[in-house]
């Protein structure tokens, strides 16, 4: 099987809509959330207009984000893989 890897900046589009999203239902400034998530106000900035980054998020600050918009990180990114995808390995008792 090959490996699978999320690129931020392929879900741009998806995650700042989500970012913005619980932000506002929260009632929270962009500022608020980045502090709060460990941020500079400006990645947190980037991060939800969507601007591609040089860097992906690294996951201690995805899930310190979550945490302060109260998400999990599967609102903001899709999993790596389908049902179909998990459905042909070996089961735990199978030897590889």
């Amino acid at each position: 099987m090959a490996e699978r890897i999320i690129d931020w900046n392929d879900h741009t589009d998806t995650t700042s809509a989500a970012l913005r999203a619980a932000r506002e239902q929260r009632g929270e400034a962009a500022e608020t959330v980045a502090q709060k998530a460990g941020l500079s106000p400006v990645h947190y900035a980037k991060l939800e207009e969507g601007i591609a980054l040089d860097l992906a998020p690294r996951v201690e600050a995805i899930e310190r984000l979550c945490a302060a918009l109260e998400i999990e990180p599967g609102d903001l990114l899709p999993l790596p893989w389908t049902i179909e995808d998990v459905s042909d390995l070996p089961d735990a008792g199978d030897s590889a």
